[in-house]
């Protein structure tokens, strides 16, 4: 996050159930076209990293989200994780934070090549799992209610009473949000895209 967490945020799961959604896929895809669909996805929305910045890898190519990536490599395939977190935070509040996190397992990943209108590409081949998940985070970045004793017993009140229904409230976009996301991409993979692009996935911004 960006700033010093309270003592007191909540972390609450908007999904229900067992709090994920899934994408599976096994066929021909382009493995960066779908990475660079899934960052171009939440940076069109509105998401950023949790440090509100883009990291840099060894290369120098930047690094939305990703906290973890993981690639070995077997028998001519290589199997990948890649673990996300982005967040939103609605009208910039500092009491409210939409967290999206998405998990990537990528197994026997193996490169190929398509025919197109009679021209060779260069592609991938394998089995894709996406896990897409939805917290709000509460009082995410106020230390404010840890002040005193006395205000740590308002912000109870304050999130069971007066709050309730905002909260209520910004469950529902957040969740709407992910089963977008998980949407776009499960609709993107359908169409089998391999061709490699040179131009951004969304030209215009904003869905929300």
């Amino acid at each position: 996050m960006s700033g010093p967490l309270s003592g007191n945020m909540d972390s609450i799961d908007v999904i229900g159930g067992n709090g994920e959604l899934i994408v599976k896929y096994k066929d021909v895809f382009h493995l960066k076209n779908i990475y660079d669909f899934c960052k171009e996805w939440l940076l069109e929305n509105d998401y950023t990293d949790i440090t509100n910045m883009a990291t840099m890898d060894t290369t120098g190519a930047e690094k939305y989200f990703e906290k973890f990536y993981l690639e070995e490599h077997e028998g001519g395939v290589k199997h990948i994780w890649w673990w996300w977190i982005a967040q939103h935070r609605p009208d910039g509040s500092n009491f409210l934070c939409y967290n999206i996190l998405t998990s990537a397992h990528l197994v026997a990943i193996a490169n190929t090549e398509v025919m197109v209108e009679g021209k060779k590409y260069k592609t991938n081949v394998g089995e894709i799992e996406f896990k897409f998940y939805g917290n709000l985070l509460v009082d995410f970045q106020s230390d404010f209610w840890s002040k005193s004793p006395l205000l740590t017993h308002f912000s109870s009140i304050f999130r069971k009473r007066w709050y309730k229904k905002n909260i209520e409230d910004h469950k529902k976009i957040l969740r709407t949000h992910v089963y977008t996301f998980q949407g776009a991409v499960k609709n993107y993979l359908e169409l089998k895209e391999f061709l490699p692009r040179s131009t951004p996935f969304f030209p215009q911004k904003g869905l929300w």
